[in-house]
């Protein structure tokens, strides 16, 4: 956790290693950004290859988000490559999901 008093902002920062002996050496660090009498939160993941190989990594990320979160007027900005629903519940008003 940082603490930055100056410019009234909070980071939560998480790293997540996955090793195999020989095979792949990944570490993924999360770093959630937020800032004081502002709305957004930033989330910033970087993975890194720990190896001299090279890897395949696959994320996946899985949001529920409601009310106080997504109220009126709020939208869920990201470089999303891809948005896919997870049944036919899911894919009713797909057209509007942000």
């Amino acid at each position: 956790v940082l603490v930055d008093r100056k410019n009234a902002r909070l980071e939560v920062i998480g790293k997540v290693s996955e090793t195999r002996f020989l095979i792949q050496s990944l570490e993924l660090e999360t770093r959630y950004t937020f800032h004081l009498n502002q709305s957004t939160i930033d989330i910033e993941d970087r993975v890194t290859n720990r190896s001299t190989r090279d890897s395949k990594i696959q994320l996946l990320y899985h949001i529920n988000v409601g009310q106080p979160i997504l109220e009126s007027g709020s939208a869920l900005v990201g470089a999303f490559t891809d948005v896919a629903p997870r049944d036919r519940r899911g894919a009713e008003g797909m057209e509007g999901w942000n």
